[in-house]
């Protein structure tokens, strides 16, 4: 009976001495192209709010109509996804890299939605594997800074001016963030932030032959 009562008396002691777990990181949200990006440079320039908040509602009805996976909630390693959006063409382009520890893989799709945009028509896809190799390829990213660039519209004194050509949108995720970036005819413009993006954009294409990248 002794050896009982000291057993329950020893064990909240032993409980609290055991090492604690190391608590999980928070996961991280950065989307930086939202709609009040877009109303903020409409106050400044005086631009119709109305145009940009109608656009980013074709943005997000023409996302859920796409067969693409969403990585919005994290991913096991890395994931990263490049959607190209031209102008006046029902289609899109998308380029999905995906890496889990030492193994890496790419797929490159073609979506074509029907002329009323109530869902997709075709899917052309293709695996892939970067002309460069996958280590030069995902080092050569990395170094260009591209995973850190802030999206277009927080450019500062940043003026885009033009009223069609190519969007293009990056979203890249972890176990533990998830960052999202889009840039407007990126080419067109000379400031060193817009020309980090185009520059890695070519970069891309020389590896993998974009299909809608606009070319000068």
């Amino acid at each position: 009976m002794k050896r009982f009562f000291f057993s329950i008396l020893l064990f909240p002691l032993l409980c609290c001495n055991q090492p604690k777990q190391p608590e999980k990181p928070a996961f991280k949200t950065e989307i930086l192209d939202t709609i009040g990006a877009y109303k903020r440079y409409n106050m400044i320039k005086g631009y119709d709010y109305k145009y940009y908040k109608d656009a980013e509602r074709r943005h997000e009805h023409y996302k859920s109509l796409s067969p693409i996976r969403s990585i919005e909630n994290g991913v096991d390693s890395f994931e990263l996804i490049l959607n190209i959006r031209p102008a006046l063409v029902e289609a899109e382009e998308y380029l999905i890299v995906k890496g889990i520890d030492t193994e890496w893989s790419g797929e490159h799709l073609l979506v074509s939605f029907n002329r009323k945009w109530k869902g997709w028509d075709s899917i052309v896809t293709h695996q892939f594997i970067p002309k460069c190799g996958w280590k030069n390829f995902k080092d050569t990213l990395n170094n260009s800074g591209l995973f850190t660039l802030p999206s277009q519209r927080q450019i500062k004194n940043f003026e885009d001016g033009l009223t069609d050509g190519t969007n293009y949108t990056l979203e890249i995720a972890t176990r533990n963030t998830y960052r999202r970036i889009s840039y407007h005819c990126p080419g067109h413009f000379h400031d060193s932030i817009n020309e980090s993006f185009w520059h890695s954009l070519l970069f891309i294409d020389r590896n993998v032959q974009l299909i809608f990248i606009e070319r000068h």
